[in-house]
């Protein structure tokens, strides 16, 4: 799984949770949320100096507020306030790394990513199997709802055979199996399948240059390069 994809899972389970501990008695303060009113209104909140010490409760309290309106500065001042003092707080860097993130998008939104995880080169790197997972991974699952497809790949720069199985929208991969009646075989080099996955590269294409050669019904195989997805590692945390 790609490194910004766990770090994102991780910020949205620490900075969601909303059984932390028992929540604070505020006094006249109206409710954080309401059908009239999504603004965070307590009269005994300091909001400057900043607080020394904040707890969870407390961050709980105004993620609440944050969610009812995205848009209200005030809010989002005061989440990423709290957000910043626990990150100070805890000895952990994975919690750390996760408050200080979520303050970060409070004040300035998604930062946008430097580098790709899954750019042509990592690609490039990849051994078979892990393109295979990589396919998968990246597999349009609600397209591909009760479709099914037997696909036999053989690699002959490296003499390897791969088995291609979707069922139930996942697409399973096995090296060395010989599927007894595969819906299709294509016979290619390893150049040849990266230029299908990096390039754009059409299959009737590489089959007419000579570099993939098809027995049996390739539409099976077309269905599922078609539905590859190109996720967008940018997107928010602890806002809605």
């Amino acid at each position: 799984m790609p490194p910004c994809v766990v770090h994102a899972d991780a910020c949205c389970r620490v900075l969601r949770s909303t059984q932390w501990s028992p929540r604070p008695a505020i006094s006249n303060a109206t409710p954080i949320v309401t059908s009239k009113t999504t603004s965070l209104v307590a009269e005994d909140t300091p909001k400057k100096p900043r607080l020394a010490t904040t707890n969870q409760s407390t961050a709980t309290m105004k993620l609440k507020a944050v969610f009812a309106n995205p848009n209200n500065a005030e809010a989002r001042a005061l989440q990423a306030d709290a957000l910043e003092q626990l990150g100070y707080q805890t000895e952990s860097a994975t919690w750390r790394n996760a408050y200080l993130m979520g303050a970060l998008e409070l004040r300035s939104g998604p930062k946008e990513m430097g580098a790709s995880s899954s750019g042509p080169d990592t690609v490039r790197g990849m051994t078979n199997e892990l393109l295979f997972d990589f396919i998968a991974l990246r597999l349009n699952h609600e397209k591909t709802d009760g479709m099914k497809a037997a696909i036999s790949m053989v690699f002959s720069d490296s003499n390897e055979v791969w088995a291609l199985e979707l069922s139930n929208s996942v697409l399973n991969n096995t090296k060395g199996r010989v599927l007894k009646n595969p819906d299709v075989t294509i016979t290619l080099t390893r150049p040849a399948f990266l230029a299908m996955l990096l390039q754009g590269k059409k299959l009737p294409e590489l089959v007419q240059a000579g570099m993939v050669k098809v027995e049996g019904n390739p539409q099976s195989f077309g269905a599922v390069v078609a539905n590859i997805m190109n996720f967008d590692p940018v997107f928010n945390i602890v806002t809605p």
